[in-house]
């Protein structure tokens, strides 16, 4: 019989966070992995020799009063990895339609906002103000401001922000539509549209990478793999393949995990997938049918179509530290009100130039999309399907083509790299979302962080079995990161139990 004090669910960054910190704290822990290799979105994957990131593309917090850099120092991760400063020239590059307007978003509060009145100068008040509102909402964040006592940690999930991202633009003056659409961009970062963007998330979000940012060689699998390493010296188990398909509770609360090839007895359950689908493990008489209907009925973020290509280095270089952002200043980022393609946002981005590769270099060209609009699949319901493999017509890879030719085009007319210098070598829809990291409706950013609906937290209803990743807190490798802290810390007896050490460790 294997028993063990925690059982974690997903090893995402969350779950690999997770399972770390409570190690250090001395608990027993198994970390099951549905896949058969560990690291959830930010694991690589190669085509013809070729590595390429899904869900790591850049990050924030690594700084040196950063939240990130001062967690990895705590676990011994930050030795294990190269960690690469983007340079001063580094950029968000945003080409805004259809005025043509060309804009370089540096990676720091000062050198943003003085591009920002440079090109706006009627709005300087309004941009001084938007800046000053992202910076004070940061600085009432222990996370970000290590100089303030720890608050509740309930707050950071249930903080009153009520009024929208875009309606917090309106009520400074600033009514230029291309402006508005570069105070707004950061959401392709999390995928909520600016009418429903929570202030909060998208201060947290825009503060971690204005405040520096940066590259890890061999980008999220330089991440999984040092984690491992610390994690086997840990004596943590992992155990990848390992589909969990129940999680027994008995008087209220926990006592195991069962697989497809063992039961597991625990006190604690940390499941890191996407809320709803913890359903799908536990008797449904244990939660209260309102939690139940509010799990079912979590509004997700978008999904996103990508296209993994490589090509000439003459052609990709100029984009190594340059991540380039097709905007639409009439349609809503994220709000898929307009269903024409050719106008949709693109994303372009160079990872493998800052990995070093030679000659042909891989790239990314990433472009919201809504499952909605897959075409050539049976009819299913995304939200709630059980049933991880998807049945696909020829039309369905007959659309995925299209796609892919139409977002060649764009880059082609937009960025001057030729189609037929490009060559694809993947690429992924919303259901590759779904069948590859089990994410409802093929949400890239998990459930949506908007001011309309709270975000689960980390503690349930039942003793002993807990919530953690970006569902839960806010996306990305530093809100996931963050979402496994608490959690951590609601497990050890509290978050305080870690924040005070992991403060000295910068």
């Amino acid at each position: 019989m294997k028993k063990v004090d925690t059982v974690v669910i997903g090893s995402g960054i969350s779950g690999l966070t997770v399972s770390a910190l409570i190690a250090t704290k001395g608990h027993s822990v198994t970390l099951l992995e549905a896949a058969k290799k560990p690291g959830g979105s930010i694991r690589r994957f190669y085509r013809k020799g070729f590595p390429f990131d899904t869900g790591f593309h850049y990050t924030g917090g690594l700084g040196e009063k950063g939240v990130l850099r001062a967690l990895w120092n705590y676990l011994d991760i930050t030795s294990l990895l190269e960690i690469i400063p983007f340079p001063d020239n580094a950029c968000d590059e945003l080409f805004i339609e259809p005025k043509n307007i060309n804009f370089k978003v540096r990676f720091s509060y000062e050198l943003f906002e003085n591009e920002l009145i440079k090109s706006f100068p009627q709005n300087k008040q309004g941009i001084k103000k938007y800046i000053r509102l992202i910076k004070d909402i940061c600085d009432q964040i222990p996370f970000f401001n290590f100089d303030l006592p720890l608050s509740n940690p309930s707050d950071l999930y249930n903080r009153s922000l009520t009024s929208s991202l875009l309606d917090t633009i309106k009520t400074l003056n600033i009514d230029n539509k291309t402006l508005t659409t570069i105070l707004s961009y950061p959401i392709f970062f999390y995928g909520v549209p600016p009418k429903k963007a929570s202030l909060l998330a998208h201060s947290m979000v825009t503060n971690t990478f204005l405040s520096g940012t940066f590259w890890i060689k061999n980008g999220g699998q330089g991440i999984i793999n040092a984690f491992t390493k610390r994690l086997k010296e840990l004596d943590v188990e992992i155990k990848t393949d390992h589909c969990v398909n129940k999680i027994h509770i008995k008087n209220h609360k926990i006592y195991a995990v069962e697989s497809k090839d063992e039961i597991i007895y625990t006190k604690n359950v940390v499941y890191t997938g996407h809320p709803s689908l913890l359903l799908n493990l536990i008797p449904q008489e244990i939660f209260r049918p309102a939690y139940i209907t509010r799990l079912k009925e979590l509004e997700n973020t978008p999904s996103m179509f990508i296209v993994f290509a490589i090509a000439e280095q003459e052609y990709i270089s100029p984009y190594k530290w340059r991540n380039c952002f097709l905007l639409n200043e009439n349609i809503e980022l994220f709000s898929f009100q307009d269903s024409n393609l050719e106008q949709s946002s693109l994303m372009l981005t160079a990872l493998g130039l800052r990995d070093g590769h030679k000659n042909k270099n891989t790239f990314c060209l990433l472009r919201p999309f809504l499952f909605s609009k897959v075409e050539g699949i049976k009819d299913v319901n995304l939200k709630l399907c059980q049933n991880k493999s998807i049945y696909k017509s020829q039309q369905y890879y007959d659309w995925k083509k299209r796609v892919t030719l139409d977002i060649l085009k764009t880059i082609e007319e937009k960025w001057d790299i030729p189609q037929n210098k490009v060559e694809v070598l993947e690429t992924a829809s919303p259901i590759t979302f779904w069948e590859e990291i089990l994410s409802p409706e093929g949400a890239t950013y998990g459930i949506s962080h908007n001011i309309y609906q709270f975000a689960p937290t980390a503690r349930t209803k039942i003793p002993g079995l807990w919530l953690s990743g970006q569902s839960t807190l806010m996306p990305g490798i530093v809100g996931a990161s963050l979402s496994a802290l608490m959690t951590a810390g609601e497990i050890c007896g509290g978050l305080s139990n870690f924040w005070e050490e992991i403060k000295l460790c910068l």
